[in-house]
């Protein structure tokens, strides 16, 4: 890393959304040793309208960034290995968080504490798993030795799993309105259980594909989307295939769907290929409406805010954008900055606007139009106003802070 002489100090307010605890700190750090650029992130999640959170391997837990405040606004820390996933219940009181080395712990949002955790620490083990809550909510769940197993979140005891078929592992479900039926993906295909049918213990195949990368329901149970290395198919109730998107020829990390049902978005990206895109689909019709190009490398994770104006994705890159869901357009790139007390981000809008702290120079040489984006950050008010000014022109209004 070039040496920087003078020392920063990066004050904020850090003021969660409505529903998060208050907290405040002011932080400072010597760019000399202290500071580094976050690369590999591997999640991404709205936790409302205007918060965000992500994480990765190098970033030390689970960070929320307020799209108003432009800032770090809570950290959640409290695994010992490197974290690979998370995701939040449905009313927001909890959420489940996974390491590389195999711990899986579910995690009250309003006591901050993890109530129950699963799994023994293992440091050479490092593999990801996927993970989720049951359809009621009342159980949390991640895919263990190829099954999908729960636990009560209240308890804390096991309570139900999944079983694989004896050629499969299970990487992927979706289920039915009911929870009855449960669709599972694997190594070559989907199958799927009817939980009232105890006879069939190894389920009904639906479809013979290569690897099952990416499963999900529509919100109404009417579309099962599934992504698999060669493409996305869009089946109907009926489990009758309406589409094969044949678009997508590479590797799919994560697919959603619009809030209506009437979109759904899948990004990419992988060692194998340089595609490192979120494309998007009319569901009616199966025409590609559009893709969304760049990040610099593989797009691991991606999500829809609650009222389907923003999409925000994650990548190796070691950025997340904020992207507006129907134009289709950036609006924001957000880079994680980890010091010596905590978590701190740099905001840059596609017209140049810079906030937050600045990019310790050598690390990586995070590029946007062959220009390096070292020291452009400021803390300064005024370039807070520009870049709130340059997102507020995709949210309709004015621009006045």
């Amino acid at each position: 890393m070039l040496e920087m002489s003078w020392k920063t100090i990066v004050m904020a307010a850090l003021c969660a959304a409505t529903s998060l605890p208050l907290a405040g700190q002011v932080v400072e750090f010597d760019r000399k040793e202290d500071s580094k650029s976050i690369n590999a992130l591997h999640a991404v999640r709205f936790w409302d309208d205007n918060t965000v959170a992500f994480a990765g391997r190098s970033t030390g837990g689970v960070h929320f960034v307020n799209l108003n405040d432009l800032a770090v606004t809570r950290s959640v820390d409290v695994m010992q290995g490197r974290v690979d996933e998370f995701e939040f219940s449905a009313d927001r009181k909890g959420m489940i968080i996974t390491t590389f080395e195999n711990e899986v712990a579910y995690y009250d949002m309003y006591k901050a504490k993890v109530l129950h955790q699963v799994g023994e620490y293992y440091p050479d083990y490092s593999t990801g798993k996927r993970l989720g809550f049951s359809p009621d909510g009342k159980c949390f769940g991640t895919f263990l030795e190829c099954s999908m197993m729960y636990w009560d979140k209240v308890t804390g005891l096991r309570t139900d799993s999944v079983p694989e078929r004896a050629d499969e592992c299970i990487y992927e479900v979706a289920y039915s309105t009911d929870g009855s039926r449960v669709y599972c993906g694997g190594n070559h295909a989907v199958w799927i259980y009817d939980r009232n049918d105890q006879s069939n213990d190894e389920g009904t195949p639906l479809i013979d594909k290569s690897v099952v990368t990416c499963l999900r329901m529509r919100a109404d149970h009417r579309q099962l989307a599934v992504a698999t290395r060669e493409s996305i198919y869009l089946y109907d109730a009926a489990l009758n295939l309406q589409f094969d998107l044949k678009e997508q020829e590479n590797w799919v990390n994560g697919i959603r769907y619009s809030p209506d049902g009437k979109r759904i978005y899948a990004c990419s990206g992988s060692f194998m290929d340089k595609d490192y895109t979120v494309r998007v689909w009319d569901t009616e019709t199966g025409a590609c409406l559009g893709t969304m190009t760049g990040h610099r490398d593989q797009v691991d994770a991606m999500d829809i805010s609650p009222n389907g104006k923003w999409i925000a994705t994650a990548s190796m890159d070691g950025t997340v954008k904020l992207w507006h869901a129907d134009r289709l357009q950036l609006v924001l790139t957000i880079v994680p900055i980890k010091a010596i007390d905590g978590m701190q981000i740099l905001c840059f809008t596609p017209d140049g606007k810079f906030f937050g702290t600045p990019i310790p120079t050598g690390e990586g040489e995070l590029v946007r139009a062959g220009k390096t984006l070292a020291s452009k950050g400021t803390t300064s008010k005024r370039a807070k106003k520009a870049v709130r000014k340059s997102i507020r022109k995709f949210e309709g209004e004015k621009g006045q802070s």
